[in-house]
């Protein structure tokens, strides 16, 4: 598969936990840069923003999930710096066993309208405590969390080194619509995604927690 189009300035911030027998629990962000970026100084944002993570979101978040990787790369280019922090940093909520399958869906707002949804992560680690419903989280819960989250991602955005800063959150879109392609053997199709030629970026200006549980198919209890 080729590589993904590059987009120039641009952060993508992969954090990555564990919550047992799952052990690559995977959520993306996206944060624009100004400056001049190296090795050096992706490992420095590794480490703030796991120790952001770990201030403004870990004490929401079940004890029995650790977050063990935070890994920042620049997307400018194939060579451009990537850094990786693996201090680890679990949760420290203790209220009840957490659900493996469930996650709670924070959407993200952008001000481009299009099909097929919005800008969302699913985060695992919530505590069973937090239900309120056999297919919903307590109401109070996903407001706190919510304002944990925008403090998290305030954090993020103060990182600075030199003349390197971390700007604004994004969303990055590098598909539009898809191609039908027919199997030559079992003549059926299969949706193949069409790579933009340049990606598109969307300015996220909030964040807000679905109080609908997610579920997360790949995940099992």
């Amino acid at each position: 598969m080729p590589p993904l189009p590059s987009v120039p300035n641009m952060i993508k911030v992969t954090l990555k936990g564990t919550l047992t027998p799952d052990t690559d629990i995977l959520n993306r962000l996206h944060f624009g840069y100004t400056g001049t970026n190296t090795p050096a100084i992706m490992n420095a944002c590794a480490a703030h923003i796991g120790g952001a993570w770990a201030s403004d979101v870990a004490s929401a978040i079940s004890s029995a999930y650790t977050l063990v990787e935070v890994k920042c790369t620049d997307l400018s280019s194939g060579t451009a710096p990537e850094g990786l922090s693996t201090t680890g940093w679990p949760g420290t909520d203790a209220a009840g066993v957490s659900l493996l399958q469930a996650a709670l869906v924070m959407n993200a707002t952008i001000s481009r309208r299009y099909r097929g949804g919005k800008p969302k992560i699913f985060l695992a680690g919530i505590a069973a405590d937090h239900l309120a419903g056999p297919d919903t989280w307590n109401g109070a819960f996903v407001s706190s969390f919510d304002a944990g989250w925008s403090t998290f991602i305030a954090d993020c955005l103060s990182f600075v080194d030199g003349d390197f800063g971390l700007l604004l959150n994004y969303n990055v879109s590098y598909y539009e619509g898809f191609t039908a392609i027919e199997n030559p053997i079992t003549h059926r199709y299969r949706n193949v995604p069409t790579v933009r030629a340049v990606p598109l970026t969307d300015l996220i200006v909030g964040w807000a927690g679905d109080i609908k549980i997610g579920s997360q198919r790949r995940r099992r209890a």
